[in-house]
């Protein structure tokens, strides 16, 4: 922590967990503060939560109150990231009662506030219809939390009032890649998207979205609008391969989808490149392997419609799978070796 080594912190936290100190809150408060430096707020989150949930009150007997302080003020840093802004100040008031010298924790109190000031501020802003100093004042927050989501995801909402829509998505993208489930950020992105009518980035948030909230008619009926639009716009095909009308496997209707489905997502993403009409034993085998790693995104390409997408992908054989990780090539695997295809997802969301 002192050298600021993010990645081995992480690393040393996690195996002293599963090592068996999985009762040791200060353990899981470094394993969050070394996933929150990475910007990965929304596993930061998670980690404190599988954490042992002890009294203020023990953990002052535990640890001693510049020890209890400590662990409240990454609670308070949490609760931030997460936008739980009136619990993020409570935390780090607590900590300033125990540590009120630190200059850490006073730093951390000074910033919890603004924050929750600058929410509070551009939400009553943005319900008077005051667009543009809504997201002055959401910018502001922004200043002393860049990555906070949730800001951002509001500064999005003004943005996208004032026809800024380029600026909204990209407050949408760095939300989504600091919390990859913020369902209203990714919502508001398929939104902006489908007014520039980009359509098939707009798909891509929707297919994902429909997968979490399976329920919700309303993004079902906004998916169906979508593809119906990029088949006018595009003159081609929108459809998805498996049984029952899911939502497993997405045929790629052209280079500029292809580049939208990679790139829109921070997520793992599989694409199956074959001939037409595709290999069923892949396809069936893509449908299961969805239905265990739900996270990932599964795509085909038929290469007789996109003979320049074989090329520029270097497809050195058919079929074959291609796996990509936050829009690079992570590897190829030849379409016949299902038990490779599935250790590598394994071990790229792991």
């Amino acid at each position: 922590k002192r050298l600021r080594d993010w990645n081995t912190l992480l690393k040393e936290a996690t195996l002293a967990i599963s090592g068996g100190a999985d009762s040791a809150p200060l353990i899981f408060a470094l394993q969050a503060e070394a996933l929150l430096k990475l910007r990965r707020q929304q596993e930061a989150d998670e980690a404190l939560r599988k954490g042992p949930n002890f009294d203020v009150d023990d953990c002052t007997k535990f640890f001693g109150p510049i020890g209890n302080a400590s662990l409240l003020v990454l609670r308070a840093q949490v609760d931030m990231a997460a936008g739980r802004f009136d619990d993020a100040v409570a935390a780090a008031q607590r900590a300033a009662r125990l540590d009120s010298n630190s200059k850490e924790v006073n730093m951390v109190v000074r910033r919890t506030r603004a924050v929750a000031a600058a929410r509070s501020k551009g939400n009553e802003l943005f319900k008077a219809t005051r667009y543009s100093e809504a997201c002055a004042a959401y910018g502001e927050g922004l200043d002393q939390d860049h990555y906070n989501s949730v800001l951002l995801c509001n500064r999005a909402a003004c943005l996208s009032k004032l026809t800024q829509f380029d600026k909204a998505i990209d407050d949408c993208t760095t939300a989504l890649n600091v919390r990859p489930s913020y369902s209203k950020a990714r919502l508001r992105r398929a939104d902006c998207n489908a007014k520039l009518e980009k359509w098939g980035a707009c798909i891509q948030d929707y297919e994902v979205l429909i997968r979490e909230i399976p329920e919700d008619e309303e993004i079902g009926r906004a998916l169906k609008e979508a593809r119906l639009h990029l088949k006018k716009q595009q003159g081609g095909d929108v459809e998805e391969v498996g049984g029952g009308g899911g939502h497993d496997v997405v045929v790629i209707t052209s280079n500029e989808h292809f580049r939208d489905c990679i790139t829109s997502s921070p997520v793992l993403s599989v694409v199956l490149f074959c001939n037409k009409p595709g290999d069923r034993q892949n396809l069936h085998f893509m449908e299961q392997l969805h239905k265990r790693y739900s996270s990932v995104n599964f795509f085909k390409v038929e290469v007789e419609d996109h003979p320049s997408l074989e090329k520029s992908e270097g497809v050195s054989s058919l079929p074959a799978f291609k796996l990509y990780k936050t829009d690079s090539r992570a590897k190829e695997i030849p379409g016949d070796n299902h038990d490779l295809l599935e250790s590598s997802i394994k071990f790229y969301t792991t």
